[in-house]
């Protein structure tokens, strides 16, 4: 019997491969001077968030795995919205 996972990845999991596919893409577009500092960090923390989630579909005890992808999501939201993330330039601006 196949993996019902493999079959049909779960909402989440294929929400966030297509935001990380997304993402690289817009990375490849910054500026030098930005796309291997706060580019790689974005892909980085993007690859993290998908890892936890594919993680998750394949544990049998979710909810640690699930908690720590909803604190990352959170805690990366929060800081770029303060304008204290590494995303953010000096002006609190999301440099994209």
């Amino acid at each position: 019997m196949k993996n019902k996972v493999a079959e049909n990845p779960p909402v989440a999991v294929a929400k966030a491969y297509d935001f990380v596919l997304w993402l690289v893409q817009k990375v490849e577009n910054f500026p030098r001077s930005h796309r291997f500092t706060i580019g790689e960090r974005l892909a980085a923390n993007g690859l993290d968030l998908l890892t936890l989630l594919v993680e998750a579909s394949y544990a049998r005890q979710k909810s640690e795995l699930l908690e720590a992808a909803s604190r990352k999501g959170k805690r990366d939201a929060d800081a770029t919205a303060d304008g204290q993330g590494p995303e953010a330039d000096v002006g609190g601006r999301l440099c994209v």
